[in-house]
Formats: C-alpha cells, sequence, structure tokens
C-alpha cells in the first residue's frame, strides 16, 4: 500500500523539501508553475513523477485551478492507498 502523507508530502511543496531528493520540492514547484498555463503539461509531469518514484501506476486529473493552488486527484492502478481507497485528492498551494 501507498501512504498518502508520503505522496501529499512528496507534491506538496510548500511543506519543505522531499527528503530523498535534496531541494526536490523547490525544483517540483519551479517546473509545475512554469508551465502553468498547460494543464496537459501539468498532468503528465505528475504522473511521470509519482510513478517514476512510488513504482506505481496512476491516472492524474487537474481538477480546479485557482489564484494561488491547484487541485489534483490521483488515482492509483495496481495498488491501494493506506486508508484502502484507490484515489486521493491533493490542493497544491503557492
Amino acid at each position: 500500500m501507498i501512504n498518502k502523507t508520503a505522496v501529499e508530502y512528496f507534491l506538496n511543496f510548500s511543506k519543505g523539501e522531499w527528503p530523498l531528493r535534496p531541494n526536490y520540492g523547490l525544483d517540483l514547484k519551479k517546473k509545475l508553475f512554469e508551465e502553468i498555463g498547460n494543464i496537459d503539461d501539468i498532468k503528465n509531469f505528475v504522473k511521470n513523477e509519482i510513478e517514476s518514484f512510488f513504482k506505481i501506476n496512476v491516472d492524474v486529473e487537474i481538477d480546479k485551478i485557482e489564484k494561488n493552488s491547484i487541485k489534483i486527484n490521483i488515482t492509483l492502478y495496481d495498488d491501494k492507498f493506506d486508508d484502502g481507497t484507490n484515489n486521493m485528492n491533493i490542493f497544491l498551494n503557492y
């Protein structure tokens, strides 16, 4: 099972650095928001990062973009999160 807190922490750069990749959170923030105009690029980037790091298959949808946040829906395939579900929503604040 995949720990939801780990995925959220991995993506939520406002909480600091992803501990296994120094400065990774800041790099993710820069990458996402330099390309904020292209939703497909953001979805593909988040999908590729989660799949490559956690070695799982996911589907990523951007649900909402607001002034200072993006809501991302993540659906797992072939695995579950630690609460027994296969999906989660995360707000990335910037």
